[in-house]
């Protein structure tokens, strides 16, 4: 986890209601999301506090993961929401919600990236994320990784 990134509850509910820490308790959840065997997966981000549940009215519609690249930089992993719930608007809100938490623990860049045959790097770039860079691996798209500054 990043040094400067020090976070509490009260924190996330006074200035984003859309966005709550992850608990244990939100992997029934997010099982709903990947398989029992990768469920797994998400105990560490949780432990971490690396993972925010996206919710409505008190219930959840989805989850935002992220890391830190190299220690400076926020990077979104992972943004996953309930496909009865999408296109209204809820993962946008949700990346404002995290950016502004982002810049409020110092930071001025944030990441994430996009494969470039799916079309979500269009969602990113409606955002206002930009080209930074790409990832070529033998036989597999290209990755694209995109930044957007937080003014």
């Amino acid at each position: 986890m990043a040094p400067r990134l020090r976070l509490c509850l009260s924190y996330l509910e006074v200035t984003s209601p859309l966005l709550r820490l992850a608990c244990t308790g939100d992997l029934r959840f997010l099982s709903s999301f990947s398989d029992a065997d990768s469920v797994e997966a998400f105990r560490a981000p949780i432990r971490d506090a690396r993972l925010r549940i996206v919710q409505l009215a008190g219930s959840p519609v989805g989850f935002l993961r992220f890391c830190f690249l190299w220690d400076s930089y926020p990077f979104i992993e992972a943004l996953m929401i309930l496909e009865s719930e999408r296109g209204k608007g809820h993962g946008s809100r949700a990346v404002r919600a995290w950016e502004h938490e982002m810049k409020a623990h110092g930071f001025d860049v944030v990441l994430t990236s996009a494969r470039a045959d799916e079309r979500n790097q269009h969602f990113w770039r409606k955002l206002g994320y930009v080209d930074c860079g790409m990832l070529l691996l033998p036989d597999k798209p290209a990755e694209l990784f995109l930044q957007r500054m937080l003014t």
